[in-house]
């Protein structure tokens, strides 16, 4: 039989494997993604055949994913846009990620799909409350280049 306190430390060692077993099965499949659905779950860019401009809209389900900046990226690398974006670091209130395939995004898609395309990236990772800035890794090209992006930046595509 085991003295009193080994008891209490095994107990606490089988009770801390089932809440971090716990925390990984809820985060994992904290809800399903549709993929016929994927724009509901981020900032997307929509033309407005009235208006003859792009405006941001949010997506209805946003608010039913984890907002931690890997499942963000994850769920934006999921839009059919050829880039994709890697995660590099956090520093403080800024998130470096880097565009893969940056050729795509700076020569190929015109001005107005890079726009789209960083505009939707910025709106979407600064849902994470200690997120304000998102820094762009990549070559500069004739429609976009690298540097740090506030939604600031993209105020302009906002509806108001």
């Amino acid at each position: 039989m085991l003295p009193k306190n080994k008891k209490i430390f095994v107990f606490c060692i089988v009770l801390g494997f089932f809440v971090i077993n716990a925390n990984a099965q809820s985060e994992s499949t904290s809800h399903p993604i549709d993929g016929n659905r994927i724009s509901d779950y981020y900032w997307f860019a929509n033309f407005d055949t009235i208006k003859n401009r792009e405006y941001l809209n949010r997506g209805i389900l946003l608010d039913s994913i984890s907002k931690k900046p890997l499942r963000l990226i994850e769920i934006l690398n999921l839009r059919s846009y050829k880039c994709k974006i890697d995660f590099i670091e956090i520093t403080g209130d800024t998130l470096k990620i880097r565009i893969l395939d940056d050729e795509y995004l700076t020569e190929q898609i015109g001005t107005a799909g890079a726009d789209c395309f960083m505009a939707e990236t910025v709106y979407t990772l600064t849902e994470n409350d200690l997120i304000h800035y998102v820094r762009f890794d990549m070559e500069y090209g004739s429609h976009a280049g690298p540097g740090l992006y506030s939604r600031k930046d993209f105020e302009r595509m906002i509806r108001k």
